[in-house]
């Protein structure tokens, strides 16, 4: 695996006063090797709006602490310069014989 993946998690605990959750507040709690690359990109077009649609997936060890409440912030290669820009939200893991397959969901702010 030739690239590293900054992963987060949501560092606030508690509520609002109306009992919402407090807005996300993301830290970095590993950097995890991976390999990530994009399967589909395509443009979706429905009258006046324009999507672009994008499936990215990665691989990392089977034993990073990874759950799908974190997201990854960057990837990097080895060098450090940034590959995939994110933040990126992990939408399923998959466990495989001998690594985790994640399927990633750019997010936008």
């Amino acid at each position: 695996m030739t690239m590293r993946a900054d992963v987060q998690n949501n560092t606030a605990t508690g509520a609002d006063s109306y009992g919402q959750p407090d807005i996300p507040v993301w830290a970095v709690k590993a950097t995890v090797a991976c390999l990530v690359w994009t399967k589909v990109r395509r443009e979706v077009i429905d009258g006046d709006k324009t999507a672009l649609v994008e499936d990215i997936r990665a691989i990392i060890p089977a034993d990073a602490a990874v759950v799908e409440a974190d997201r990854i912030s960057n990837v990097k290669d080895r060098a450090g310069t940034v590959l995939f820009a994110g933040p990126l939200a992990i939408d399923t893991i998959q466990k495989r014989r001998d690594h985790l397959e994640l399927a990633l969901r750019r997010v936008q702010s």
